[in-house]
């Protein structure tokens, strides 16, 4: 188990780097370059706030500085996606998410244990986190690569802070960490495969005359 002060430490730099981590992200936000989807963040936003709740009631203490942070910035983010965002919010699909949600909310309510909302953010942030995940790699330029390395390491300090092994206080900043690490992942591939594509030779001339003029024989 990890010292008191240790805990403190592991929380205060959690939130720390994770507010440095969205300024780079607000900035491209405005200036047009990065281009967050609104629905994967009106998702996010939401399922951001029953985590926070439900490690309250899981009994979650230091740890809940990275967590009730990383809401308040989602929060933050989805306001501006409505502005500076692409894709809808309101389709069918989210209104189905967000029913889901409300099943864990109500299994929470009548069973009084957490976990069963918690499971159910996990798992459907997870869907949000796949779409986010794919247009990353399809257009790499659209997202802030500083921003989700330093998220990365915010999660890992979120999770260090928690302080002793407890798989329901760790699981959600274990399952943001492998997700921010999957969207470098598909920024880091996404630029790769530009990279082939731009260095493709151009298409050369009908392959099937190559052999007449090889042989100076005319076709």
């Amino acid at each position: 188990m990890i010292e008191d002060d240790w805990l403190m430490t592991f929380g205060i730099l959690s939130v720390a780097v994770s507010n440095i981590a969205f300024i780079p992200y607000v900035r491209d936000m405005l200036s047009g370059k990065t281009l967050p989807l609104r629905s994967t963040w009106l998702i996010w936003t939401v399922l951001s706030g029953m985590s926070f709740f439900s490690n309250v009631d899981e009994g979650a203490t230091v740890s809940l500085m990275y967590i009730g942070s990383e809401a308040l910035e989602t929060t933050f983010i989805f306001l501006l996606a409505i502005r500076y965002g692409i894709g809808g919010f309101l389709c069918k699909g989210n209104l189905l998410i967000l029913g889901i949600a409300g099943l864990g909310l109500g299994l929470w309510a009548v069973t009084d244990d957490a976990i069963y909302a918690l499971a159910i953010v996990i798992a459907i942030s997870a869907l949000g986190g796949w779409v986010t995940l794919v247009k990353t790699y399809r257009d790499p330029g659209t997202e802030t690569t500083s921003c989700w390395a330093l998220s990365a390491l915010s999660a890992l300090l979120g999770m260090l802070s928690v302080g002793v092994w407890d798989p329901v206080l760790l699981v959600y900043p274990l399952y943001l960490f492998l997700l921010y690490i999957g969207i470098l992942a598909a920024i880091g591939l996404g630029r790769r495969r530009a990279t082939g594509i731009a260095a493709a030779p151009a298409p050369g001339p009908d392959h099937r005359a190559a052999p007449h003029t090889l042989t100076g024989k005319v076709a």
